[in-house]
């Protein structure tokens, strides 16, 4: 009956790690979509500082230099943003295989609490048997 009680116990305590992991995925998805958005945003204000430089004032020269700056600077942002999310994929999908993990260790525990519960019946119903043999 211990047994019984403690595989529950363990049993809960992994559901609410399973509810915990979904939390997480859930919010390192959002992250994902905001740094996507990030992403298309940087690549349009690279679009247009693009635009303004040909329009600028100055020599040829003057103007690739500046384009070429802004266009570092910004490839810089999208490549730091891109790793960004890269990372967050992949702790994304970590998560997710963890949570397959754990989802299977849950059904193991469940079979086995069954298992032992259907034990423990049994041998209360031998116990009972053996009680009324000896009244």
């Amino acid at each position: 009956s211990n047994d019984v009680f403690a595989l529950q116990c363990q049993r809960d305590a992994f559901e609410a790690q399973l509810r915990t992991r979904d939390t997480t995925i859930d919010s390192l998805r959002q992250q994902h979509h905001t740094q996507l958005q990030q992403i298309n945003s940087l690549e349009a204000q690279l679009d247009r500082l693009n635009f303004e430089l040909t329009d600028l004032e100055g020599t040829r020269t003057e103007k690739v230099a500046r384009q070429e700056s802004v266009l570092v600077r910004c490839q810089a942002e999208l490549a730091s943003l891109n790793n960004k999310y890269n990372m967050a994929l992949r702790e994304v999908q970590n998560k997710e295989d963890q949570l397959l993990e754990e989802e299977t260790k849950n059904q193991c525990l469940t079979r086995e609490l069954q298992q032992k519960t259907s034990r423990v019946s049994q041998l209360q119903m031998r116990l009972d048997e053996e009680k009324h043999h000896i009244e």
